[in-house]
């Protein structure tokens, strides 16, 4: 309900922002910015039009009137009054806004619907970046945050190549192989599908125990991705913890 309700319209804030809120964990920021992005489009396109068709008729109709009138000399034909009318429309502050916006709800669309990651609008980004971000203590950075436009790109590209590499690949079952060694229990799972939110280090609940997820990382065959857990003696329920529960998969007892 979150993250249809309320979510599209907090999804505009920097992630840092949006953390911050108690009930985080229970929108999807992915769909919610998916949504955002393009109401933002659609509200862009809409305002363009009822700008357009508001301003450049009412210009025009002013023209043809001085021209009539003699202000503005003769040999003005209502043709160039036209062109003069829509230049000025072209240029407008307000116009380039409006564009900006548009353009910037189908690249936050795309991001959210490809990617999976959800991007606050541009200005709020900023504010957050120059503003608020130097005095942010370092405990509540965002570890795996992109922090330069390369890294920015190189995570989106990376998104790009899982997603990708989920679609060529058919779905199987997942795979899970148990190891026991003297540090403990360490679950790896393989599964031909990225899942969603799991990044080190959060808890992950399977059957009757918790494990900390230590590493994500790429593997070869029907199976690309692989999720290495390590068992925790004692774990805590909460919203915030993962549940694991697959369909009928493939256990593999290693040692």
């Amino acid at each position: 309900m979150w993250t249809y309700l309320i979510g599209p319209i907090l999804a505009i804030l920097p992630a840092p922002w949006r953390d911050a809120m108690s009930w985080a964990d229970d929108v999807q920021w992915s769909k919610a910015a998916a949504v955002s992005g393009l109401i933002e489009f659609i509200g862009s396109l809409v305002g363009l039009m009822l700008w357009y068709s508001h301003v450049v008729p009412e210009w025009v109709s002013k023209g043809v009137s001085s021209s009539m009138d003699g202000k503005m000399g003769g040999g003005v034909a209502p043709e160039q009054i036209g062109t003069l009318a829509i230049f000025i429309w072209a240029t407008s502050p307000l116009t380039w806004l409006l564009v900006y916006s548009a353009l910037e709800g189908v690249v936050r669309f795309c991001a959210a619907l490809v990617a999976g990651t959800a991007h606050g609008i541009l200005p709020l980004f900023l504010i957050d970046k120059v503003a608020i971000a130097p005095f942010r203590p370092r405990n509540e950075k965002a570890a795996d945050a992109p922090t330069s436009a390369r890294e920015l790109v190189t995570s989106y590209a990376g998104a790009i190549r899982d997603k990708v590499t989920t679609v060529a690949h058919a779905e199987v079952r997942d795979e899970i192989r148990s190891l026991k060694n003297e540090s403990g229990e360490i679950l790896e799972i393989y599964t031909c599908k990225k899942k969603a939110d799991w990044t080190p280090p959060r808890m992950v609940r399977y059957l009757d125990g918790f494990y900390r997820l230590e590493e994500g990382s790429n593997a070869s065959g029907p199976r690309p991705f692989r999720y290495v857990l390590r068992r925790l003696p004692v774990g805590v329920p909460g919203r915030t913890v993962l549940d694991y529960a697959p369909f009928d998969p493939v256990i593999r007892n290693a040692g």
